[in-house]
């Protein structure tokens, strides 16, 4: 991931806040304090993912794609005939970080 969108992914935060912010101040009535309520839980929620996310696809932006890559059609079968050996998708492709294997990339 470039280093541009991870900034402005996290600087985009304060409009959706401000905003927030804005609309505490006025009186709602229940319908829209329930929206609103909703979209400040939504808010912090967006907060903890994007911290939990970016991070990760920092580190796999890397070299994941260049280790496919770099091997052989023979590797790259061998290894999908041994995810089915294990009942494992031989589509879905381990994850890895810092060299150690985690859980597939897309659950």
């Amino acid at each position: 991931m470039s280093n541009v969108y991870l900034l402005r992914s996290r600087e985009d935060f304060w409009v959706f806040e401000e905003h927030l912010r804005h609309r505490q101040a006025v009186q709602l009535t229940a319908k829209p304090r329930a929206e609103f309520t909703r979209l400040q839980s939504q808010m912090a929620r967006l907060r903890q993912i994007n911290s939990d996310v970016l991070p990760l696809a920092e580190e796999l932006s890397k070299g994941a794609v260049e280790s496919q890559l770099a091997k052989s059609d023979f590797q790259l079968r061998s290894e999908a005939l041994l995810r089915m050996a294990n009942e494992e998708d031989p589509m879905k492709e381990k994850c890895f970080i810092k060299g150690e294997s985690h859980a597939t990339c897309s659950q």
